[in-house]
């Protein structure tokens, strides 16, 4: 019997089971850093991904432009992606 027939798929299931924790890591590192966020930005957050309100629906809620919602969102996300490879 050769070495290459004896993998039983083992090893798949490791990385597989690797590759789990390692996004649940980040996933609660990304819960982290939007838990101090200050609050506005934590509102849009919740609106947008939560609520599934769109750029313009959170702007009337928050008495804002749809761009200025755009804009920052897109903070956001920079500031979290910096933040996270920071500590990567």
């Amino acid at each position: 019997m050769n070495i290459e027939d004896a993998d039983d798929g083992s090893l798949g299931d490791e990385e597989s089971a690797f590759a789990q924790v390692a996004a649940m890591q980040e996933h609660a590192r990304v819960r982290e850093l939007v838990a101090k966020l200050p609050e506005r930005e934590r509102t849009i957050l919740s609106l947008y991904y939560e609520q599934e309100l769109t750029y313009r629906e959170i702007g009337e809620v928050l008495g804002v432009t749809e761009s200025r919602i755009c804009q920052i969102l897109r903070g956001i996300h920079r500031g979290l992606r910096e933040e996270l490879q920071e500590t990567a």
